[in-house]
Order: C-alpha cells, then structure tokens, then sequence
C-alpha cells in the first residue's frame, strides 16, 4: 500500500471540474446492509489478523484476540474495517496456516455492528480470479469488496490492456453483485500515474479510496498534510472536470486513506498531523468529493502508535444520525481593507442542513449556506461571526469568530514572479494611481520602467531584458496627481539552477551517509545496497519550484567499481514520468542529465527518485545531488506561444496565446514580446510620430521593454518595407524609445515599428 507521488492542478479548471462532478456523480445507491458509500465515516485497514489481535503491535494492551479486537474498533467510532485476503487471485493467509477471512471473524465483526471489507492487492494477472476469491468472500457473509489496485496496473506493466481489464473486472464484479458495496485504492496524484485506469475502475466501484500517505510521499516536510492534501484534491477535481458522456459516472465519493505509519526511523507520523488531516477533510470549502469527505480509513491497523490511537479515536467524520453537531467551528482572521474574508462551518448529523450567519448577533441576508464569504471586507465588517444550524431533529449554534480588518498601508500586497529573462512586479494600492518599478542588481537600483495609466488599485508591470538565476532589487512606484507613493525593499531571483543536495532530500530504507568519495557534491552523500528482487529503499529529492515551466533534470554521483551499471532514477513532472539507467561505475563528479524539456508547476509536487532496485548484485546506489535546470529559451519563444509562467500569473492557466483576450488588437503573444499587460486593452504598445524644429521627426513608441529588438521600418507610397538599419533606437527619459529620422518633404514615406527577440 505505501507508495510515493505527488503533484497539484489549476484552481480555475478544477472550480469547473468540480461542478461537472457534482451534476454527474453527485447520488449513490445505498448498499446491501445500509452502507451508504457517500458517508462511510471511520474505518481501519488490517493486513497482518494476528498482528492485530496481539495487542494492535503491540500498541494497545487490552486487544488479545478478535472480540476484544472488535470491541476496541467499536470504541474508537469504527464502522467498518478492511481485512487483507489475497495477492492478485492468490489467498494471503498472513503470517498464519489458513486464509485470514473466516465465517468465524465475520461472525464477530457483525456482532459488534461493523462492516468487513475484503481486499486484495490487485496484479491484473487473473482478472476472473479476483472475482471468484470476492465471490468466496460475500459467500461468507462479507459486506464489500475492495480492489487495491496500484502501479501493478499501469501501462509499464500490463501495456495497453490496462483499461480493457478494469472493464471486465468491474462489468464481472457488478454483473454477480448488483447490490454489493465495492471500492478501489487508487493513488492520490492522478497526473503522475496517468496510464492507471481510473475511469474504468471509477465507473463500476461505489467509492474511491486515495492513498494520501503525507509522509511517504512528502516525507518531513512541516507543510506535508496540507501539500497532501491540496494535491488530491485539485488532481480530482480536474480529472472530474475532464471526463464527459458515459464517464461521467466515474465520478464516485471520496474516502480517503490516511497515513496511520510511520515510513522510517526519521519520518515520524504524529497524531498532530492525523488532527490535521481530519480538520482538511471536514472543512475544505471546494472538495473534489462530489457528496464532501464523509469517509476516512488508516493504513494500517497493527502499525498505530500510541501517539496515533488518540487522534483515530477522538476525532469523527461523516454525517451521523441525529441534530446537528459542529466538528469545526468559524475560525477568527485578521484580513486587510479590500480583500476576502471567509468562514466556513463543518457539521454531522442527519442532512439536510440549513444555515443562518449572524454577524454581532444579527442575522445576514443571504448568509444561508456553510461558507460565508465578504469579497471586500471593509472595517465596518469587523466583529463577531457565527453560525445557526438546523435539522429535522434540533439546532446547534457555532462558536463567535472575530474578524479584524486592517486598514492597509498606500501600497500593499507587493509579490514577485519571475522567469529567466523577465519577471512580473505586482502590488496594489489604497487609491487609483498610476504604475511604476525601480529596479536593478543592488539597493541603489538603476533602472525605472515607463510609468504606465490609467490610474488603477491592482498594478502589474513586466521588467524585460533580466539575466537568469541573478537575483534584482526593486522598489513599486504609484503616483496619483501630486501624492506619490514609494515601497522599497522588494527583491527576487530570477530561475536558473536549482540543486537539492542529499541533506534536503528524504529517504525510505537503510541509507549510510558516507564523505569519503572525492568527486561528491557538497560535504556528503547516501548510499544503500541494491536489491535486485525490487525496491526497497528510496532517495526523494523534492525542489521547491517557484517558476513553472520546463527544465532539464540532472543528477550527481560519486562513481566507483562497487556501484551499479542500471541505478534506477526517475523523474516525476506534471502530467508523467521519465525513467533513466544511469550507469554509475562512470561520469562520477560531474552532472549526468536524465530527463529533457520536462514540465514542473509551481510548488513541491514534482521531484526525482533514486532507487536501490538494481540487477547488479552486491552493488550499493549512490544518492548525492539533484539539480533542475530551467530552460532559458521558452523566455524567449517563437511567435504564437508564451512562458507557462507569465499565461498563469494573468490568466490562471494555460492560455491560447493566440487569443486577443482584451481585444485591443493584439494577440496575448503579441502583449507578452511588448511588455503589456495582456487582460486590460488599455495597456497597449504605442507608436508614434513627432515632427521637430530642426527638420526631423522622432518615432516614439511605449513601452520600452528590454531584451527585446526593435527596428524603424520604412516604405514609400505602395512599396515594400526597408529597415533603416542606421537608425538606434534610443531610450527616453521616460522609459520610452525614440528613433530621430530626417524628414523629407518631397517624399511620402509610411513608418512602422517592427519588435522582435534580440538575437
């Protein structure tokens, strides 16, 4: 069950995913015994029975054999319990002599008013197989089926054939049991399996099970439940709202499945984390569930510490039967003037549920559903917010949450975004007021954009013309009549290299840190003896990526007779994964590309694993450095296209660059060359002509952008264009650019201004 994979999607295509998965997979059949797989609740994954009948693995004393077992589940608000009873279509029988399902545990399981849940870990090897051995299964009384079906699934394994056998296990599985609850354990990160037949398994199954191990995946990172699960979640909200006819039935709830282990000596589940996963799951506003998360398991049942029993136990979810109870009140925020504050209020109990916010007491119109949202909170905003909520049984009121609207400073929320040529500077500001930037490579700055109108609150403004992976210096600059206003202090990198070291990466198995390899990377290095049979032990190294886009990937090794000629690394991007054989008896000391032009999007969700798998016995793997090396030339790309950076600071994904999204004339790729702002038509590239005293006339055009090339073209009367090579272009005082060119009277001469990449 553990495995590794991570990755998040688009907020404004998962919103509409989102709504497409409601309209389409929003109703589930109720199940025989009255399992209801939009509202599991709690439920527990057992692999070893007799791991977990002697004391839980030795975490909880009082659990000696399958009553007290069962006794101790019902008391810590279990409903159901999945019970390990075969490899492919092979019974598992534990570590006993007899498979692990009896009449026997069934019988006990019921007597305490749980559900039992036979699985299998599913190979696709015996697809008819795996239904006769849930055949056997419900023919001892079992209540569902559970399919964990993994990597064994994948086109890496199984080819093309992959979707075809989903069908004819879920049309073999649905066509003997109609009415029997059943379920898949898939991964988390859809876009990172994505041969992995979803739809197929989605279509027949009556809830999804994600692997959503934090730890395993995102290993001590202090963000990692949260990174967990914001990746799910946005992964199927976008799959959702990319299916359409028929698999739109795919759409099924979500249940998923937490990490109740620890993976390693020094990654350390905690029942704070366990805490946190729960509140996730009870009050996202926006879950990809289409019916909410109403249903948790853990992974697995004799591998819970004392530490995690308490935050099983204690915490609940799902809606139980009876008034309204409250699992997560409105929490108290501090927000500045002009942004959005929201609420949000997680409930159980007998749906449906109707709400009524007050603010001071005082009920709100049309504050009538569980997330109340002020878009523009204003001082007279602040106060106390609550919640009333009804049932058919009773109500329940909320706990008072304060909000406390700051009045902000002039200019405000400054962020950068940058690539390896250019970067967008962005702020807003109190009052309309116009837009400007300082820049330059030390505190004294330098340079200064066009100060660009109208007048507006929200600024954005492109600096051109950068070297990568240096970092700059900025200050924002609004100015509104005779008031303006000045923030310095702002500064950003643009990308370039990106090393992650072994230091920083994580680790499953037995790595030894060593230093004694002369041709390392840094001050050490890991290393772990390979086995041959499959992975046992794993390096991830995991970059903080701030600059979406494509990168080459490398890797650093120590070289030596005693290492693999086949060490397996592979790199994890958005939307796959490329693996490569590195041959590390060569190439040591120096950067050993493994993947080429590959996509990562902003945040931790791609990263690179080395592994110890390895058919050179007696070998050990050498993990040392990563390095993820932006690509330079998508800064500066061919017409009709644009950086994906640049498209997702304006328009939240991936644009058609040749979309005039603003309709002032210009193609989106066009406004990206020019240095405007490309969803406002009022930011535009100007060009015109000045006649002067002396006989010349000055081309003038805004604005002026570097790293771009601009050349004066002229034509007479219907003639061709000429460029008037002898002509530089100068820049203004007002971070313009100006041609001077001798004005003739007796010709009639057409000028226009030609922009390019400079070469």
């Amino acid at each position: 069950m553990p495995h590794a994979a991570a990755n998040v999607r688009c907020f404004v295509v998962a919103l509409a995913a989102f709504f497409l998965g409601l309209l389409s997979g929003s109703s589930a059949p109720i199940r025989d015994g009255g399992i209801d797989p939009a509202n599991l609740g709690k439920g527990d994954w057992i692999y070893f029975l007799s791991a977990a009948t002697n004391k839980l693995g030795g975490n909880v004393p009082g659990v000696v054999n399958i009553p007290t077992l069962m006794a101790y589940y019902k008391s810590q608000g279990m409903k159901y319990f999945m019970i390990k009873v075969g490899t492919g279509s092979t019974n598992f029988n534990g570590s006993g002599s007899s498979w692990q399902l009896s009449s026997n545990l069934v019988y006990q399981a019921h007597a305490a008013g749980l559900w039992i849940f036979p699985y299998t870990r599913s190979y696709g090897d015996d697809v008819q197989g795996e239904i006769n051995m849930a055949s056997a299964c419900f023919a001892l009384g079992a209540d569902g089926w559970v399919i964990d079906a993994e990597a064994e699934w994948e086109s890496s394994r199984l080819g093309a054939n992959g979707p075809a056998l989903a069908t004819q296990y879920g049309n073999g599985l649905r066509a003997l049991f109609p009415t029997k609850f059943i379920a898949h354990a898939p991964f988390p990160i859809i876009s990172f399996h994505s041969s992995f037949p979803y739809r197929e398994f989605g279509l027949f199954c009556d809830t999804v099970m994600p692997q959503a191990y934090w730890k395993s995946i995102y290993g001590n990172n202090p963000n990692a439940v949260g990174i967990m699960f914001t990746n799910m979640n946005n992964e199927y909200r976008t799959w959702q709202g990319n299916l359409t006819g028929n698999w739109t039935n795919a759409i099924k709830p979500l249940a998923p499945i937490a990490q109740g282990y620890s993976p390693a000596t020094n990654e350390i589940t905690t029942g704070a984390e366990i805490d946190e996963f729960y509140d996730r799951l009870r009050t996202n506003p926006n879950p990809a569930s289409v019916t909410g998360y109403k249903g948790i398991s853990f992974w697995r049942a004799d591998l819970h510490t004392p530490d995690m029993w308490p935050a099983i136990g204690t915490n609940s979810i799902g809606d139980l039967p009876g008034p309204p109870i409250i699992t997560g009140d409105p929490q108290s925020k501090t927000v500045p003037m002009n942004s959005t504050a929201s609420f949000a209020v997680a409930v159980s109990g007998s749906a449906p549920f109707a709400y009524q916010w007050r603010f001071n007491a005082a009920p709100i119109a049309g504050g009538t559903n569980s997330t109340l949202t002020l878009p523009l909170a204003q001082p007279a905003d602040a106060g106390g917010y609550s919640v009333r909520v009804t049932n058919s049984l009773g109500w329940v009121t909320s706990s008072v949450a304060m909000l406390v609207v700051t009045t902000p400073p002039g200019l405000f929320n400054v962020t950068a975004l940058a690539g390896s040529k250019s970067a967008i500077i962005s702020w807003q500001s109190t009052n309309a007021a116009s837009s400007q930037v300082g820049y330059g490579l030390s505190t004294n700055l330098g340079m200064l954009t066009l100060e660009t109108f109208p007048l507006q609150t929200n600024h954005s403004v492109l600096l051109a013309g950068l070297a990568a992976n240096t970092l700059y210096f900025f200050s924002v600059i609004s100015r509104a009549g005779t008031n303006t206003l000045r923030l310095d202090g702002g500064s950003f990198s643009t990308a370039g290299d990106l090393i992650v070291d072994n230091a920083d990466a994580t680790y499953t198995g037995s790595w030894i840190t060593a230093n004694s390899a002369g041709d390392k990377f840094g001050t050490d290095y890991r290393y772990v003896s390979v086995n041959s049979t499959g992975s046992t032990a794993s390096a991830l190294f995991t970059p903080l990526i701030i600059t979406r886009g494509r990168y080459d990937v490398f890797v650093w090794h120590p070289q030596g007779a005693n290492r693999p000629t086949n060490a397996s690394v592979t790199v994890y991007f958005s939307g796959g994964a490329v693996n490569s054989l590195v041959n590390q008896t060569i190439n040591g000391g120096r950067w050993v590309q493994v993947a080429t032009n590959v996509n990562f999007i902003s945040g931790s969700s791609g990263f690179v694993r080395v592994s110890n798998v390895s058919s050179d016995t007696g070998k050990v793997v050498m993990a040392d450095a990563v390095r993820f090396v932006y690509r330079a030339d998508q800064d500066a790309p061919p017409s009709g296209s644009v950086p994906d950076w640049w498209a997702w600071y304006y328009f939240g994904s991936n644009t058609n660059a040749l979309a005039d999204s603003d309709s002032d004339g210009y193609a989106n790729w066009m406004e990206y060359l020019a240095g405007t702002d490309p969803t406002h038509a009022s930011s535009r590239l100007t060009f015109g002509l000045v006649p002067a005293e002396d006989g010349t006339v000055r081309a003038s055009f805004a604005p002026f952008t570097r790293g771009r090339s601009y050349q004066l073209q002229q034509r007479m009367d219907a003639g061709s264009w000429l460029t008037l090579t002898n002509i530089p272009v100068n820049l203004g005082t007002n971070a313009d650019g100006k041609f001077t060119v001798t004005n003739d009277f007796e010709t009639l001469r057409i000028l226009r201004l030609k922009v390019d990449w400079l070469p």
